[in-house]
């Protein structure tokens, strides 16, 4: 018998602001203004190029921040903020990576020779130290820098710049694109970083301030895009379990201990339509509740 989950579904729609503030740079035409023929007014799409895989969700200074893939031919991290999940800003590109085609003007400002999917996570304290030389609150990207490896690149100034560590890769190095994918959450039992990576499966890994990362386990599941989370079986707060899920959205139900996920159930497919692909749950350690 399949499990069936309480879970919430939120659509990223697009009711678009007029805003001057953007990201590291912005590539738009100021004449875009999202009433163009056939322009979806749902679903957020950036003002103009072509868009992919979100690569970080998260809630910082009372807003919901989205990196997301922009630019067909070389993959950088487009930029949006909302404050209500529906109407959302176009901040321009975040993560300009070492081989983009934008003019010299855009600074090349992460690692990689391109900007593939990764996850967000917020950070404070020492961690945060380590990573920016500041203890403020800053937002942290996880991303697949190509020829590279898995990177981090933060802002403590609300996303309007965003810095490369210095120290990158910090884990997964790599000629090519594979490993990639990065998924990083919160384990709080064993208060660790946890890292879930598309390579062979899906291959876990801990750490405690992002930077120093020790592989855990594997498990043959997954084609690119990782999630994993847990949810209360049919509303069941006292029955939780976790879910591992890829980019087409296949998911196993099982449990996870901090080092090693346990499949008991699946695979399941979650969406069967042609257009679901790399879905990801926001950095959840301090999002909003009610």
């Amino acid at each position: 018998m399949k499990l069936r989950f309480s879970m919430l579904s939120i659509t990223v729609a697009t009711v678009l602001l007029v805003s001057s503030c953007f990201a590291q740079y912005d590539p738009h035409p100021d004449t875009i203004d999202y009433k163009e023929n056939y322009r979806g007014q749902y679903h957020f799409s950036p003002k103009t190029g072509w868009m992919n895989d979100i690569n970080a969700l998260v809630y910082h200074d009372s807003k919901y921040h989205m990196i997301y893939q922009w630019g067909e031919s070389k993959r950088h991290g487009g930029y949006a903020t909302s404050c209500d999940l529906l109407h959302w800003v176009d901040r321009g590109v975040a993560l300009i990576p070492q081989e983009s085609f934008l003019p010299d003007e855009a600074e090349r400002n992460v690692s990689g020779a391109e900007v593939y999917s990764g996850s967000g996570v917020v950070v404070s304290g020492e961690t945060a130290r380590k990573i920016t030389g500041s203890s403020q609150e800053s937002m942290v990207a996880i991303y697949t820098g190509t020829e590279v490896g898995t990177c981090l690149a933060w802002s403590n100034d609300g996303g309007t710049n965003w810095h490369d560590y210095h120290g990158n890769p910090v884990a997964n190095p790599t000629g090519g694109a594979d490993p990639r994918d990065p998924c990083v959450f919160w384990y709080e039992p064993t208060k660790k970083w946890i890292l879930a990576i598309y390579e062979k499966g899906t291959t876990f890994y801990e750490s405690t301030n992002l930077i120093d990362w020790h592989e855990l386990s594997n498990i043959d599941f997954g084609f690119e895009c990782p999630d994993v989370y847990v949810l209360p079986l049919d509303g069941d707060l006292k029955n939780m379990k976790w879910i591992l899920q890829d980019a087409n959205g296949s998911y196993l139900v099982g449990n996870f201990d901090g080092k090693t996920f346990r499949e008991e159930q699946g695979p399941f497919v979650m969406d069967v339509g042609p257009d679901f692909y790399a879905g990801q749950t926001f950095f959840r350690e301090n999002l909003p509740h009610g």
